[in-house]
């Protein structure tokens, strides 16, 4: 059923070599094909057999496990780094020995080796770790600490004491209190230490912000403390659940809530001016696109890329829109001027009538929330009272994506309705049943 095909010459392998003698290198390590033999027996075992204490135990006694391999595994490291062994089969270091041989990535690999010196110094650590009364992390927090405060203290004996004090905190403690501990030791014992640590975390901030390959925007970076510390208080503060019905995850909301931040920023027209205008968020959409028409294209965000009509239709619910007129060649005739969808008096009117997002129990204050039009603008739909509902950005998404249909009755109720036809019909969010009453 499968075929193989072995390409030579790649990492400069011998094929010509003995296939067997790998295998014959292996066979002199008893020990770690008993281990070896040991894990594929657990791995065949069903952890669903297993009773609530049991499952409970195996779990914690595995990651003990865990801590004692890598204890082993760190030993073996020193001594391969400390007997030169790297140049004699060909590497450059034992940092990229491991990277090649154990496929850990550029940082992992001088961390471990880092790690390896710094146990052979630290035989208390060291022999925690090999009980597996700490985790690997745990031996990387206390033995960075112990090489940068230690060499401050008066003698050897005072480093024994601090040594012992660290890790009868790593013994009860996770990894990042243990952190907080050690920050507070080198902040009495080595202020200027502690400057440092701080002056280089500062350097090393970054952000990078990217367009993936399925149209999402990849966020990832690093921090220093007090630009953190700004981002987590602002973000904490727009992630609480929006009301009794809100099933979104942690992780969702806090994305919600970056969104939301900029999206009020951005609102406020404090940020510099980019070509001569305050930034906005700009989605350049055909009129066609808006009404629907099929084999219309779809809308296209100025730094995201492209979107599908149903949520260009949305932006385009509570915006001010620019018209454009094109000639057959698809060169600009006319640029109108910019008017606002929503006037700022059938705004203000709304925000009275309906204060709040009016998503069955969403309770998102009105005056952060989009005016969405029941039925689009671009359909005929009016830009009215009667047209028009308070949604917050993150329903005002789930009703358009999602195919939902919101009627105001005379009674002011709201009732949410699932079409019945529509592809979008499947929703993952399983927030809300099929309809609500308000």
């Amino acid at each position: 059923m499968f075929e193989a095909t072995l390409i030579t010459g790649v990492g400069g392998m011998d094929w010509g070599a003995d296939p067997g003698a790998d295998v014959a290198v292996r066979e002199l390590d008893p020990l770690v094909d008993a281990v070896e033999a040991a894990v594929a027996g657990l791995q065949g075992s069903d952890p669903a057999g297993l009773g609530a204490s049991a499952l409970a135990e195996r779990i914690v006694r595995i990651e003990a496990l865990l801590a004692r391999l890598g204890a082993h595994q760190l030993a073996c490291i020193e001594v391969f780094d400390r007997g030169g062994v790297a140049p004699a089969v060909g590497a450059g270091s034992t940092a990229a020995w491991l990277r090649e041989h154990a496929r850990l990535g550029p940082g992992a690999a001088s961390a471990r080796v880092v790690l390896a010196r710094r146990l052979a110094e630290r035989p208390a650590t060291a022999a925690a770790l090999a009980g597996g009364r700490i985790s690997v992390r745990h031996a990387q927090v206390v033995t960075r600490t112990i090489a940068e405060v230690g060499p401050l203290l008066a003698d050897q004996a005072q480093v024994a004491e601090l040594e012992r004090d660290l890790l009868a905190v790593a013994v009860v403690a996770d990894p990042l209190r243990l952190a907080d501990a050690c920050a507070r030791v080198r902040h009495q014992l080595a202020p200027l230490a502690a400057v440092d640590a701080e002056y280089h975390a500062h350097q090393a901030r970054r952000l990078a912000i990217s367009r993936t390959l399925d149209g999402m925007v990849a966020v990832d970076g690093l921090l220093d403390p007090v630009g953190g510390e700004s981002v987590i208080a602002a973000v904490q503060s727009l992630s609480a659940p929006a009301g009794a019905e809100d099933a979104r995850t942690p992780g969702q909301r806090r994305a919600d809530a970056l969104g939301e931040l900029c999206r009020r920023v951005l609102a406020t027209g404090v940020l510099p001016a980019s070509g001569g205008e305050r930034p906005q968020v700009l989605v350049t959409v055909a009129l066609d696109t808006l009404c629907g028409e099929p084999g219309a294209d779809p809308g296209e965000l100025g730094w995201a890329g492209i979107i599908s009509a149903e949520l260009a239709r949305k932006l385009g619910c509570d915006a001010t829109i620019t018209r454009i007129v094109l000639d057959p060649a698809g060169q600009p005739l006319d640029v109108g001027r910019a008017t606002r969808v929503i006037p700022t008096a059938i705004r203000r009117a709304l925000l009275v009538r309906d204060r709040t997002c009016r998503y069955p129990g969403c309770s998102m204050p009105g005056q952060w929330c989009d005016a969405h039009h029941r039925r689009h603008w671009a359909r005929g739909g009016a830009t009215a009272l009667h047209n028009l509902i308070l949604l917050c950005d993150h329903h005002h998404t789930r009703v358009h994506l999602t195919g939902e249909q919101i009627t105001l009755h005379p009674d002011g109720t709201i009732t949410v309705d699932q079409p019945q036809r529509d592809h979008r019909t499947h929703d993952h969010t399983h927030d809300h049943p099929h309809r609500h009453a308000a």
